[in-house]
C-alpha cells in the first residue's frame, strides 16, 4: 500500500472572505465609517479613543487629501501603509505640522484599526453560529491529519477557519497532564500538544513555553502573524494566553489596557503588542517568530503531495510568497498535485497563475465553496479521507 500522501492548503484572503470576513479592498472604508460612527477603538465617551480617532482620520486626510470625496474601495489599504511605511523609512513626514513620532503612531493605529475589522466577525464560543460549510471543513481539515497530515499555510490575520479545527481537539476527549493526571483546566493543551504553529510561544499567565510537538499530524502556520498573537519587546517571544479562545473578546485587545497578569510578560515587560505583518508593499519581515513560521511552511509545501490554493490571487508585488513558493517547489524531486480555487473567472489571475506554475496546476473558479464541494463534501460523504491513496 503507497503511503498516504500529504496535504498543504494554502489560504489568501479570499479563504476568509467565504465565512464573511472582509477582503483587502473592503478594509479601508470599513476603517473610516466606524471612525466617522465613533466606534473605532472603543466607545464615543472614551475621550482617549476620541482622540486616538481623530489623529488617524487627520492623517488619512494629509496623506490623501480627496478621500472624502471618492468611493474609499478604489483605495487600498495596502496603499496607505505602504505611503506611510516609505515615508518613515525615508525620514519624511506629510505635513508641516505632523511630527515623525506621530506619523508612527498612526501606523500603529492603523494596524489595530485593521484588527478590529478582523475580529469577531464569527462568534466561535457559539457552535450555532458557524456556517455548516465551515463546520465540514473543519472535520475535513481534522480527519485528513490524523491519516495523511495536513497542514494549513495561511496569509490571513484572522482565525476564522483554524479555530474550527482546533475545536475537534478540544472535543477528543480528556488531556493527561505530565504527572499522568487529568487538566481540565487547561482545554485548548490538547491543541497546544498536537499542533504544529512553526514556533515556540510563552503561555501567558503562566510563563509555560510550548514548543512544535515532536510527533505533529497537522500544522497551522500564519505567514503574516494572527489576532491571537502578542509579542514581548524585551524577551522577543510570542505570548499568547488561550483562555482569550473561549471568550468573545480577542486577546490582543489586552495590549492596549493598564499593566495587568494578562498583558504582562513572565519577564516582567509591559505592554506586549500585537503581531501582525501589515499589508504593505514595503514590508520588511525581519521578526525571528515569523521567519520561523515561513521556515516551517516552507518545508510542508516542499514534503506535501498535494496543494491546495484557495482565495489566493497570487500579486505581482508579492515576492515573499513568490519566492517561498518556487523554492518549494524547486527543492523536491516531484511536482504535487496543485489546484487552484479561486472566486469568479478572473483573467489576470488565471494567467499570473498559468505563467507561474506552467501546466502543473489545475485552475477552478468556484473558491472556498467549490473547494468544500469538490473535495472536502466528496471526501466526507466517501469517507476516502481515512484511507490511504
Amino acid at each position: 500500500m503507497r503511503r498516504a500522501e500529504r496535504v498543504a492548503m494554502f489560504l489568501g484572503a479570499g479563504a476568509s472572505k467565504a465565512f464573511s470576513a472582509p477582503i483587502t479592498s473592503e478594509i479601508l472604508p470599513i476603517i473610516i465609517k466606524r471612525a466617522r460612527q465613533n466606534a473605532l477603538f472603543g466607545p464615543e465617551e472614551n475621550k482617549r479613543a476620541r482622540t486616538q480617532r481623530k489623529m488617524l482620520m487627520d492623517l488619512l486626510g494629509n496623506l490623501m487629501p480627496g478621500i472624502e470625496l471618492i468611493d474609499q474601495r478604489h483605495i487600498l489599504i495596502t496603499e496607505v501603509l505602504s505611503l506611510i511605511d516609505y515615508m518613515l523609512l525615508s525620514a519624511f513626514v506629510p505635513a508641516p505640522k505632523i511630527k515623525a513620532e506621530r506619523l508612527h503612531k498612526c501606523r500603529m493605529l492603523l494596524e489595530r484599526a485593521i484588527l478590529e475589522v478582523l475580529t469577531g466577525i464569527l462568534d466561535r464560543t457559539d457552535d450555532n453560529a458557524t456556517p455548516p460549510e465551515l463546520a465540514r471543513l473543519a472535520q475535513w481539515m481534522y480527519e485528513v491529519g490524523n491519516v495523511r497530515g495536513f497542514s494549513l499555510i495561511s496569509t490571513n490575520y484572522d482565525e476564522i477557519i483554524e479555530s474550527e479545527l482546533y475545536k475537534h481537539f478540544i472535543r477528543k476527549g480528556q488531556l493527561l497532564d505530565n504527572n499522568g493526571g487529568l487538566n481540565e483546566k487547561r482545554p485548548f493543551d490538547r491543541v497546544n500538544y498536537s499542533v504544529n504553529f512553526g514556533i515556540s510561544w510563552r503561555d501567558c499567565p503562566t510563563g509555560k513555553i510550548f514548543n512544535p510537538p515532536r510527533d505533529y499530524r497537522h500544522s497551522v502556520l500564519k505567514l503574516h502573524g494572527s489576532v491571537d498573537w502578542v509579542k514581548c519587546d524585551l524577551c522577543g517571544w510570542i505570548v499568547c494566553n488561550d483562555d482569550y479562545f473561549f471568550q468573545k473578546r480577542p486577546y490582543h485587545l489586552t495590549s492596549y489596557e493598564k499593566a495587568n497578569r494578562h498583558n504582562t510578560c513572565d519577564c516582567g515587560h509591559w505592554p506586549l503588542r500585537p503581531v501582525m505583518i501589515a499589508p504593505s508593499f514595503v514590508r520588511d519581515i525581519r521578526d525571528t517568530n515569523i521567519l520561523s513560521v515561513w521556515k516551517s511552511a516552507f518545508e510542508e509545501l516542499r514534503t506535501s503531495d498535494r496543494w491546495f490554493i484557495i482565495g489566493y490571487s497570487l500579486p505581482n508585488d508579492d515576492y515573499a510568497i513568490r519566492s517561498l513558493i518556487i523554492r518549494a517547489l524547486k527543492s523536491r524531486k516531484k511536482v504535487p498535485q496543485i489546484v487552484v480555487y479561486q472566486w469568479g473567472n478572473s483573467p489576470e489571475t488565471k494567467a499570473r497563475y498559468r505563467a507561474f506554475f506552467g501546466s502543473s496546476c489545475e485552475y477552478q473558479t468556484s473558491g472556498m465553496q467549490g473547494f468544500i464541494k469538490r473535495v472536502v463534501d466528496k471526501d466526507l460523504g466517501a469517507k476516502a479521507v481515512l484511507k490511504a491513496r
